[in-house]
């Protein structure tokens, strides 16, 4: 589960299929990929709908397009991918909701179960609703 630049952590590791921290010991039995991934208003795009600070952060402030192909994860989603439950406010001034229309996007195109939940107006209160969306009710998880 991850929010935000958070979010982009957690689809990374359920898109990339290196484990780059892998140091031939004991842990490397041990997958790294999540069986499945909570995303809230997660930066998933470093292109065109990006947030620049988080762009800025991982790769710097010129980063190569190639850089920014390989980090947006909606370009690396695959069949392997697992599952997705994503959650954005439309209003949401800071992550642009094309993050998570792109990876549900993306996620579809590989045949991954995904669901998307866009609230109208929630922004910052987003992850407090996700919460109580989750924890309270549940139901739109078990539903899933």
């Amino acid at each position: 589960m991850g929010s935000s630049a958070g979010g982009h952590l957690a689809a990374t590791l359920g898109t990339y299929p290196e484990d780059v921290a892998a140091i031939h010991d004991i842990y490397d039995k041990i997958s790294f990929r999540p069986n499945f991934m909570i995303l809230v208003s997660p930066v998933i795009n470093l292109g065109n709908y990006v947030h620049t600070g988080s762009r800025n952060n991982l790769l710097g402030n010129k980063p190569s397009k190639k850089l920014v192909e390989k980090f947006s994860n909606e370009l690396q989603v695959t069949a392997a991918t697992p599952p997705a439950f994503l959650v954005h406010a439309a209003n949401d001034k800071a992550v642009s909701p094309h993050n998570s229309i792109l990876f549900y996007q993306a996620l579809l195109n590989h045949k991954v179960p995904a669901s998307l939940h866009i609230f109208p107006r929630v922004g910052m209160l987003l992850p407090c609703v996700t919460i109580l969306a989750l924890c309270n009710c549940g139901l739109l998880l078990v539903l899933w």
